[in-house]
């Protein structure tokens, strides 16, 4: 369907500035320890997020950036950690949406300041259609998942989810969704019969304070139909997280279609 999330993270050696490894992905094509290939159709970063603790420059490099002679820096960018600032979500939405090339190589360039130190460093970025889906009519109805999986940091780790309510009979489309767990950065979903992964940065913390902060950052990103699914097949979603949390949450937002 419409986009998909991916990202990048390694412990960045000291006083480096570097292509930074691949989180490994078993939907993109990886062509490099530090590339993907950019999918024919997919070729619009729609948004990212970019977090280091000692974060200097950042940017997103490829082929026809370069020719084009521009080095698309991550503005505004984390840092000092790798989950998004509460009080002011440091979120990179382009507009229009950055158009690359169908099949050259994506990488996430960053600059580790600290001289004597590796630090943690991660960039997640979303990949989309040119066109994304709008959202179909009808009242959206948010319905909170809860999952007990042990993630496993700075990996996507699937996470199956339970509904707090029994979701009545029919199909419905994911308009959005809100993850959140102890050391949330992003989380995608697994729609049963689609490839790409649709997904959104994650909120870090406790459920209460989580959720004073969704309003203003989901916000900022694009509302359009992520898939659909049967009621009796509850999507997964693959946390990225920098801790081996044991409980996460989702409220999705749902339209019944059907």
């Amino acid at each position: 369907m419409p986009l998909h999330l991916f990202g990048y993270y390694e412990n960045q050696a000291a006083g480096t500035t570097k292509e930074i490894t691949v989180i490994p992905d078993d939907v993109l094509t990886r062509t490099g320890d530090t590339r993907f290939m950019v999918p024919v159709g997919l070729h619009n970063i729609y948004f990212g997020f970019v977090g280091g603790q000692s974060l200097g420059d950042a940017y997103i490099f490829t082929p026809s950036l370069e020719t084009k002679k521009f080095r698309c820096r991550i503005i505004p960018r984390k840092v000092g950690g790798v989950t998004l600032d509460k009080d002011d979500p440091e979120l990179y939405v382009p507009s229009p949406p950055l158009r690359l090339v169908d099949t050259e190589e994506l990488s996430f360039i960053a600059q580790n300041t600290d001289t004597t130190s590796a630090r943690p460093v991660v960039g997640i970025f979303a990949l989309g259609i040119d066109t994304l889906p709008p959202a179909p009519a009808g009242e959206p109805i948010l319905v909170r998942c809860v999952g007990t999986t042990t993630l496993t940091p700075y990996k996507w780790t699937t996470v199956k989810v339970t509904p707090e309510v029994q979701l009545e009979a029919g199909t419905y489309a994911l308009v959005g969704f809100i993850p959140i767990s102890a050391g949330c950065i992003a989380a995608r979903v697994i729609i049963p019969g689609q490839v790409w992964r649709p997904g959104v940065p994650g909120i870090a913390g406790s459920e209460p304070s989580a959720l004073d902060f969704a309003h203003g950052l989901y916000d900022k990103l694009p509302t359009y139909e992520m898939g659909r699914f049967a009621h009796i097949s509850i999507p997964e979603f693959q946390f990225l997280s920098s801790s081996a949390d044991t409980s996460e949450v989702v409220y999705m937002k749902l339209v019944k279609v059907g």
